[in-house]
């Protein structure tokens, strides 16, 4: 008997005893914390905790890795009664926590602490590389693409997937990354690996705030930049070509408190969007050399897609093309990439 038929087995025998399994997914990002059950999403809440009085609200989430136990321990009860099926006389769920790839075993006894002790759930941690491996090959077997960029809030994780078939066939892949020095002759197939550039959307966010500051003597609260991230338009990535877009945005000005509406130039700020995907590339570039391999260079051949909140940003996902020299695509919705692989997870059972 196959595992999968066995494990059916089991649970139809259980299921006749009156015992009900379940499946969740929970996603604990630096910027949001989603629940997903059965395949669909439940509930999202903010990873962060406001402090009544308090100027500034305590981030539960930094980097991918939990800062506060206890706190990230009350927001994920908070998700909890949002599930779709209540607790139930004999219900099982089985839980996957997604958590960075790159965790420690001390970040992972962080992560395992901060997981509600619920006897009806069974924790268990999933790396994302695993779920975004399971994305690539459900959406793209076709395309055959097999690298994936996140760009997160706080992190940027690049996670590559060779096969054996790439593997075993000569390259002409001339990547500027990689041409520099001779690939290695063909050998077996390196286990998929996963590198963290610890340089996100936060430290755009960052940099603009303070040329914003500078040049229109504004401050703009985070809803402002996430449409001044998806709404400003193109050639922002581009030190040939100046943009010629505007966009209006509602800020505080810094003279008298008050809110107001200004123009952004996209010329004046075009400067800190170049240095911010200049370190971007670099850090990507140092990982790529580190990992000079052919499996890595013909994997990163078949194309790379670009995820996360940062694949929301102008035209990143065109300038990262043009960076690599490989095809480079993104998906709707990037920032919900991660939650796609639980809903396949918790759809399926797996």
């Amino acid at each position: 008997m196959s595992f999968n038929r066995f494990k059916h087995f089991g649970q139809s025998l259980t299921a006749s005893f009156g015992v009900k399994h379940h499946y969740i997914g929970l996603e604990l990002g630096s910027s949001t914390v989603r629940l997903v059950c059965n395949g669909s999403i439940r509930a999202q809440k903010e990873s962060v905790v406001s402090q009544i009085g308090a100027i500034r609200s305590k981030q539960i989430i930094a980097k991918g890795v939990i800062a506060d136990v206890s706190a990230a321990q009350a927001l994920v009860y908070s998700l909890v009664p949002s599930l779709a099926d209540q607790p139930s006389f004999l219900a099982q769920y089985t839980a996957w926590c997604v958590i960075p790839s790159a965790s420690t075993q001390i970040e992972q006894d962080l992560f395992l602490s901060a997981l509600p002790k619920i006897p009806w759930v069974t924790w268990k941690l999933l790396p994302k590389a695993q779920v975004y491996k399971s994305n690539m090959s459900h959406f793209f077997s076709d395309a055959g693409m097999q690298t994936s960029i996140d760009i997160g809030a706080d992190t940027t994780e690049l996670h590559i997937f060779p096969t054996s078939d790439l593997a075993e066939k000569p390259t002409s892949f001339q990547s500027p990354l990689l041409q520099s020095s001779p690939f290695q002759s063909p050998q077996k197939v390196q286990q998929s690996f996963s590198e963290t550039l610890y340089w996100g959307t936060r430290d755009l966010e960052q940099m603009l705030q303070m040329l914003i500051r500078d040049i229109y003597q504004v401050q703009l609260s985070p809803e402002s930049f996430a449409k001044v991230f998806t709404q400003l338009g193109t050639d922002l990535f581009s030190a040939k070509t100046v943009s010629k877009a505007n966009f209006a945005v509602r800020a505080q000005s810094l003279a008298s408190g008050r809110p107001i509406t200004i123009t952004l130039k996209a010329q004046d700020i075009q400067p800190a969007f170049l240095e911010w995907f200049e370190y971007l590339t670099l850090g990507l570039q140092v990982i790529l050399h580190r990992n000079r391999t052919l499996e890595v260079s013909s994997a990163l051949e078949q194309g790379i897609v670009i995820i996360g909140g940062g694949a929301t940003i102008g035209d990143i996902v065109a300038a990262l093309s043009d960076f690599f020299a490989v095809p480079t695509t993104t998906v709707p919705e990037p920032r919900l990439w991660l939650v796609k692989g639980l809903q396949l997870l918790t759809k399926n059972g797996l």
